[in-house]
């Protein structure tokens, strides 16, 4: 085969790959910007085999009501260790802030916006979870949060601090493996679900 043969066999190749490597492309990209439903499926997943397991207890779009007040979580796991109420950030990029301050900033190095502190906004609902607990005559019931972000992009962090217990999706299985989440304090998982299904 001469060269003008290889060039035209080279070319046909390119020819045939170009629409595979396009749909590729373009599938990756709107997997990646689809934030919500593409990294709430993947917690939500990991979430599932892990309580599969176990026969612990997983529930999304957890809505409730107390005193005139409604809280929200996006995802819970209930066992006999408590509750795990887990947050997912929907956006790629970097996120910086603190356990106190009402915003923080989020940042994809083409944009800088100011998000409501989604870890605050946690610990406000679960308060009003306490309440409900408490007039459910429910106690000694343990609540921690975590925040799940990006996995994908290197560059991508959550700069928040230590007092807010953050991973990355692809971290989140080992998060669970902890110990504490094999403890039985004796809390009634399904009782507590029950609550919520009933709301």
């Amino acid at each position: 085969m001469n060269v003008t043969g290889i060039l035209l066999f080279v070319l046909m190749g390119l020819i045939l790959l170009a629409p595979t490597i396009g749909l590729t492309w373009y599938y990756l990209a709107r997997v990646r910007n689809k934030r919500p439903s593409y990294y709430g499926r993947a917690v939500q997943r990991i979430l599932k085999r892990y309580a599969l397991l176990r026969r612990y207890q997983v529930m999304q779009d957890v809505h409730f009501e107390v005193e005139g007040k409604t809280g929200e979580f996006s995802h819970l796991l209930a066992g006999p260790f408590g509750l795990l109420i887990v947050t997912t950030l929907d956006h790629r990029g970097s996120y910086f802030g603190d356990a106190k301050t009402p915003y923080w900033i989020w940042d994809n190095t083409k944009t800088r916006e100011q998000i409501p502190n989604p870890y605050l906004k946690n610990q406000k609902n679960i308060e009003l979870l306490r309440r409900l607990f408490a007039k459910e005559e429910i106690y000694s019931v343990p609540v921690e949060q975590l925040i799940v972000y990006d996995s994908y992009a290197k560059k991508c962090g959550c700069f928040t601090g230590s007092e807010v217990p953050a991973v990355r999706v692809s971290q989140l299985s080992d998060y669970l493996n902890r110990e504490k989440f094999d403890r039985d304090n004796g809390v009634d998982a399904q009782r507590i679900c029950r609550l919520f299904s009933e709301k």
